[in-house]
């Protein structure tokens, strides 16, 4: 009985850490893509991508993250199937909303985000949601 309690303590401690890494990985990826919104566009319309129907992917296996921006097909393609159609709604639901979607890896996590219409830079604040990030884009494009 005592082993038994003593296991799930762990359990309980392990789940508390993975926890905490997720809300960390969920933090620097904010962070990351709200520094770096230019760059996220520039990169989109160099590789002649819609910001909106691409994966900003942010690689934190390194001292400096990793941007990349890659189709959604390409992030689904690498995902586990058991994943695959909860990414790919979550994209859907974005790109409806005129959100943008990004994934953060740090290694041993893959935590997908949302950068919401509202986080498009504040001259873009009169357009409708569903505008700001393609407006951001045609800008970056001029």
């Amino acid at each position: 009985m005592d082993i038994q309690t003593k296991e799930e303590g762990r359990s309980k401690a392990a789940s508390k850490r993975a926890g905490m890494a997720e809300k960390q990985l969920s933090a620097a990826g904010s962070e990351v893509l709200l520094n770096n919104t230019y760059n996220i566009m520039l990169q989109a319309s160099l590789r002649g991508m819609n910001a909106l129907d691409s994966v900003v992917f942010i690689d934190f296996t390194s001292l400096k993250p990793k941007i990349v921006i890659i189709t959604q097909e390409e992030f689904l393609a690498d995902t586990a199937e058991e994943g695959r159609d909860h990414h790919a709604s979550i994209f859907e639901r974005n790109r409806r909303s005129g959100a943008i979607s990004a994934a953060c890896c740090n290694g041993t996590h893959v935590l997908v985000k949302t950068l919401p219409a509202e986080s498009a830079p504040i001259a873009f604040g009169h357009l409708p949601r569903e505008r700001r990030w393609r407006a951001a884009q045609e800008r970056v494009d001029t």
